[in-house]
């Protein structure tokens, strides 16, 4: 048996030789369909390792503490704006790009050894489905990277909604009451930038060269000048579209205001009754035992209820004082607004110095959104890094892989010899019996 199974495998091997410049051929070949084939795939899947790098990503967070998802790399919105800024609208649908996507964290045997470890990098493959063409695999994980990095940005870096001004909504017939949400809402963007100086007081747009600190300057000359100008004309001008009601509104916001300053006050006079009856020995410093670097006991001042309710009363007078300044100014309106006549070019004068108020700050704070929108791209810059990877092309045609798959066709070659041996000699002792 053993002698036989030898006798066929010699044999086999002597026709194999035989055919050996076929095989050969065939091999050659077979290796370029093979290094072709792939070339094509390799070339078709690109990767990225995404790293968030800002503090709150170890705990889980995004940069505003909101909690960080996984499933927002592959979002609606991430896809559409992909395929959107790729050009492939109506070309490559959301879910087939959802499904040329593979994303899973970059260190998985550490989140399987400790379960409160915090992943911050993540690995994401791309695969270019076939309906994608004329755009090459790299460039498209790009254009995706760049549309989570903006999805990611505008919901997670800093709210900016303050500072959409929209003049329609202090649309008012009263130009007083106008004027006066006018002012609020400047109000609001000046506290807006003094935040954005705070962070940093030196960035500059490098495209409109403008900065936080003028945009600041430009916006306090409205509000400290012109805006109170304004307010002065139309009082003294006695401009009210219906001096009635107008007065009526302002006498009912100042008896709110005089219960608000009668509150304060009382408050005031509370926290200084207090004062006044606290044990005379417990209103001065007290000292308390306390020990320093050194282990070294020293006594130390600590605060009492003396000092919470003083600082209490003195806020209460400091809020007091200033909304009794406001009552002050509002009778004073209400005054002239009765007294002085109106006429036609007062009302349309007072008109046009709110409509050149509300132009300008419209143009100040469109120059501040532009401005916003540079510095927190500089800011955040580093929120997230891309570190992209391609195969080469040595790579790409895989050469191991290829002459493993040629070792295996040599062998198939071989066994086809066998059983073209073998089954001529069952035939034969088939015959035989």
């Amino acid at each position: 048996m053993l002698k036989n199974i030898g006798k066929i495998l010699k044999e086999a091997f002597v026709k194999f030789y035989e055919y050996r410049f076929r095989i050969i051929i065939g091999a050659v070949v077979l290796a370029i369909i093979l290094n072709i084939m792939h070339f094509n795939f390799n070339q078709s899947v690109a990767s990225v390792t995404i790293s968030l790098n800002y503090s709150q990503a170890s705990q889980g967070l995004n940069p505003n503490s909101t909690r960080f998802s996984i499933y927002e790399f592959t979002c609606n919105e991430v896809l559409e704006n992909t395929i959107e800024d790729a050009g492939l609208t109506g070309v490559l649908t959301v879910d087939e790009l959802k499904d040329a996507i593979q994303l899973h964290p970059a260190d998985r045997s550490e989140m399987q050894n400790n379960d409160k470890y915090v992943c911050t990098t993540y690995n994401i493959t791309y695969t270019n489905p076939g309906s994608v063409k004329g755009i090459t695999t790299l460039n498209m994980l790009e254009i995706y990277c760049a549309a989570y990095k903006e999805y990611f940005v505008k919901n997670y870096g800093d709210n900016s909604a303050v500072i959409d001004y929209d003049s329609s909504y202090f649309q008012d017939p009263e130009p007083f009451l106008e004027l006066s949400g006018i002012k609020l809402k400047a109000t609001q963007i000046l506290r807006y930038a003094e935040q954005r100086i705070a962070e940093n007081t030196s960035y500059t747009d490098p495209d409109t060269g403008d900065n936080f600190l003028s945009i600041r300057q430009e916006l306090k000359k409205l509000i400290d000048y012109d805006i109170p100008n304004t307010f002065g004309f139309i009082r003294e001008s006695g401009v009210s579209e219906d001096k009635a009601s107008f007065i009526a509104t302002l006498e009912y916001k100042n008896k709110i205001s005089k219960m608000t300053y009668d509150t304060n006050m009382a408050y005031y006079e509370s926290d200084n009754y207090g004062i006044d009856i606290y044990d005379e020995v417990m209103s001065g410093i007290v000292l308390v035992p306390t020990v320093d670097a050194d282990d070294k006991y020293y006594m130390s001042r600590t605060e009492t209820a003396i000092d919470t309710m003083a600082d209490n009363a003195r806020d209460s007078l400091v809020l007091a004082n200033e909304i009794k300044k406001e009552i002050a100014d509002t009778a004073h309106t209400v005054n002239q607004i009765k007294a002085v006549e109106l006429t036609e070019a007062s009302m349309e004068k007072a008109v046009n110095m709110i409509t050149e108020l509300d132009k300008r700050i419209a143009d100040i704070t469109k120059r501040l959104q532009i401005l916003n929108t540079s510095y927190i791209s500089y800011k955040t810059h580093g929120y997230l890094t891309f570190k992209y990877s391609t195969a080469t092309f040595l790579q790409s045609v895989d050469l191991m892989l290829t002459a493993v798959e040629l070792i295996i066709y040599v062998l198939i070659c071989y066994i086809a010899a066998i059983i073209f041996t073998y089954r001529p000699k069952q035939e034969k002792e088939s015959i035989k019996a």
